[in-house]
């Protein structure tokens, strides 16, 4: 179920993180976790604002399959 999550959304979703315990967790939290966070929070808009891009059939050549 993660997987198919962290297909659609991977723009919103990191992928797992792998600790051994909580307590070697803890002290690398805010590094590995609150700040990866706060700087895609940062880029999501940029992502938002981002225009679709078009194709053009003229670029499309009538005589390749």
């Amino acid at each position: 179920m993660f997987r198919d999550l962290w297909i659609k959304y991977r723009d919103w979703v990191f992928e797992p993180l792998e600790y051994p315990s909580i307590d070697d967790l803890i002290p690398k939290l805010g590094s590995a976790v609150v700040k990866p966070a706060l700087e895609r929070r940062k880029a999501l808009p940029a992502c938002r604002a981002e225009k679709v891009g078009t194709r053009s059939l003229d670029d499309f050549n009538p005589d390749e399959p």
